[in-house]
């Protein structure tokens, strides 16, 4: 009998153990995904009104905050990550972070669309890192998650102990606006790539349709809620765009009799030449940045005022 009482002891305390780690402690914040954690407490912490930007890897090296803060009176809090997240998390997650006052500034690269996806294991990372990043995922990957259930468990576990033994150190940090800090340089400096291997981006009208639809019903949503919805496409290599400029001409014509919110500014005027770009065309180096970031300021102030 007391051998049958001790098993059973160490087994509720093994238990015990792993429901600390998987509801108490927090994971390190420095992982590439973990940002989340850090882009949502920052988001917590400011006051309104701010400026909720959503996108993908651009809006890590997207703006100077500071000088958008003072340019525009709000402060702006980066929620993006990666392109991968997909359209439909981007989306809803900004619109649940924003409060009435606010403004949604999406900041979206074209490929979103041209050729969108949402990366299953991308997802799942965000919610192993922020469990409360479950309910921005789309229904349709719902599935995907059922039939992962035990392999989640078994990585966010994992996440807890590391953290716990606080071995799980990285170099992703962002600042108060939500910027990573990036070293502004990469091993070999941004090039534009050879335009004559490059495959032209797909066009699918039907596609781009689908894709504005989805920030329409946003736009809806934030407009009823007091929130205002601006668009301005991500930072762009100037080159690839003339290299592509058939996907351009069909998406902004249906972006112009598509979309129903505020255009911020118009898909051109996110044009830079590679030499603004540190390592890919969308993320803009400490000059790109300080350009981007005065062309925001200088189309913001010819926005409309709020309604009261």
């Amino acid at each position: 009998m007391f051998q049958f009482l001790t098993r059973l002891f160490g087994f509720a305390l093994l238990q015990g153990g792993l429901l600390l780690l998987v509801f108490v402690v927090k994971p390190m914040d420095k992982a590439y995904f973990s940002m989340t954690n850090q882009k949502h407490v920052l988001a917590e912490s400011i006051p309104s009104p701010r400026i909720i930007i959503a996108g993908g890897s651009n809006t890590l090296a997207l703006i100077d905050g500071k000088d958008l803060r003072e340019g525009t009176g709000y402060h702006p809090i980066s929620m993006g990550l990666y392109f991968g997240v997909g359209l439909d998390f981007m989306l809803a997650e900004a619109a649940d972070v924003a409060r009435p006052g606010d403004v949604l500034l999406l900041s979206l690269e074209p490929e979103h669309f041209s050729d969108p996806r949402s990366e299953n294991d991308t997802l799942m990372q965000l919610v192993l890192t922020r469990p409360d990043n479950a309910r921005y995922l789309p229904l349709s990957y719902m599935r995907f998650f059922g039939d992962n259930f035990l392999d989640m468990f078994f990585q966010f576990t994992g996440n807890r102990f590391r953290a716990l033994l606080r071995r799980n150190k990285g170099k992703y940090i962002v600042d108060e606006f939500g910027i990573l800090k990036y070293p502004d340089t990469a091993p070999s400096p941004y090039e534009t790539p050879d335009l004559n291997t490059r495959r032209h981006m797909p066009i699918d009208p039907a596609l781009i349709d689908a894709q504005i639809d989805k920030i329409n019903r946003v736009v809806r949503e934030c407009n009823a809620n007091g929130v205002r919805v601006v668009l301005v496409m991500s930072p762009f290599d100037e080159a690839i765009h003339r290299f592509d400029a058939a996907f351009f001409k069909v998406f902004e014509k249906h972006l112009a009799e598509r979309y129903e919110g505020i255009l911020l500014a118009r898909p051109e005027e996110s044009l830079w030449p590679a030499e603004y770009f540190f390592d890919s065309p969308h993320h803009l180096n400490h000059v790109g940045r300080a350009r981007h970031t005065q062309m925001l300021i200088d189309r913001w102030k010819l926005l409309p005022p709020p309604a009261p």
